[in-house]
């Protein structure tokens, strides 16, 4: 695994298996071997897709059936990582060491070779190229499994959505200039399997916090608690990210509960726009969860919505959404916990590119 040479360790970790099913560490590598090889044919699958696409041959049953593949094979890599939460689980790896050829332009190049690299410090200076900075060696454990568990559970459950809609009718509607923009409904039975998927990954985003929170050792950290000062990343971190880290995903599991919904005026007085008379109501993803639709705008109403005005906003937000949108509701904490993240970046307190790293890191 460490060379790169996924296929050999797949055949490796599958043997040990075979003869010592508990083995955890194989367990892991087998789920980093298979999740390589199902994200390598979903890029390849999309490539083909998208040439398909240019010539209007059917792209998209390849689409979703490439779709279908990828969902059900992270499935089983979810099934090997789930094998390997033990406490001693441990694994050293330098992905930046990896010589593959991540981009399928046919050979190893400059790209594939700094796609993995630490790139800059803590203070924002970038290393050179060369400086065995750049490419450090982790020390994976149990936190960062449950944190990997996360990532397959989201990913999971953005392919249950883009099936559960048939997107390439909308775009065919598109291109024909249709009046009305129709995003059909395929499968209800995504829908909840999306829910589902978004339910576990906060659950185990929570179980990767405090079990890296928990840690007493401080190795080479994929992701450091605030007392770990041993992390190659430019990811300083203190409790306070720790904190809104946890009440960020307690606001979106209450969201996709339907136990707080979205304060639609709240929301709109969020951007760089403030409306004398923003438009009321509230939106209970929740119910959009229980009871999916075809997704329906009409052109008139999404220009009537870039005028502004209030009524013909609710009136749009009312289409969009139907029982879903309601005139009062528990609102969710999310839009003032983004505000004030905002207000962060804004006053110079941090930069976005650092909140976004935050976001996409730990999530």
């Amino acid at each position: 695994m460490q060379a790169g040479r996924f296929e050999d360790a797949r055949a490796a970790a599958e043997k040990v298996l075979a003869q010592q099913p508990r083995a955890v560490e194989a367990h892991l590598v087998l789920a980093i071997a298979r999740y390589r090889e199902t994200m390598h044919g979903f890029v390849a699958a999309m490539f083909g897709a998208t040439s398909m696409f240019m010539g209007n041959r059917g792209y998209g049953t390849v689409l979703r059936n490439a779709i279908k593949t990828t969902e059900s094979d992270l499935a089983v890599v979810e099934q090997h990582l789930s094998k390997a939460v033990v406490d001693d689980v441990s694994l050293d790896l330098c992905l930046a060491c990896w010589e593959y050829d991540w981009n399928h332009s046919g050979e190893v190049d400059d790209h594939d070779r700094h796609l993995m690299e630490v790139e800059m410090g803590a203070d924002g200076e970038p290393y050179p190229d060369g400086d065995p900075r750049r490419r450090p060696t982790f020390h994976f454990d149990v936190g960062d499994v449950h944190w990997a568990r996360a990532m397959i559970s989201f990913q999971r459950a953005v392919f249950d959505f883009v099936l559960a809609f048939r997107f390439e009718d909308a775009l065919a509607q598109a291109l024909q200039n249709d009046d009305k923009f129709r995003i059909p409904l395929d499968s209800k039975e995504r829908i909840t399997a999306m829910r589902t998927r978004l339910l576990e990954g906060f659950g185990h985003s929570d179980a990767s916090r405090l079990a890296i929170v928990a840690e007493a050792d401080d190795d080479r950290e994929w992701v450091p608690n605030p007392g770990q000062k041993n992390h190659p990343l430019p990811l300083p971190v203190d409790q306070k990210l720790f904190d809104t880290w946890a009440t960020i995903v307690d606001d979106l599991r209450k969201l996709v509960k339907g136990q707080e919904s979205i304060d639609v005026a709240q929301a709109a007085q969020a951007g760089d726009h403030q409306w004398k008379n923003p438009p009321q109501g509230f939106i209970n993803i929740g119910t959009l969860f229980e009871h999916p639709n075809d997704i329906v705008v009409t052109k008139a109403e999404a220009e009537s919505v870039e005028d502004q005005e209030r009524k013909a906003v609710e009136k749009f937000l009312s289409t969009m959404f139907g029982a879903a949108y309601v005139p009062s509701a528990k609102a969710s904490g999310l839009i003032t916990h983004l505000r004030r993240m905002r207000d962060e970046v804004e006053g110079g307190q941090e930069s976005i590119e650092r909140k976004l790293r935050y976001l996409l890191w730990l999530n």
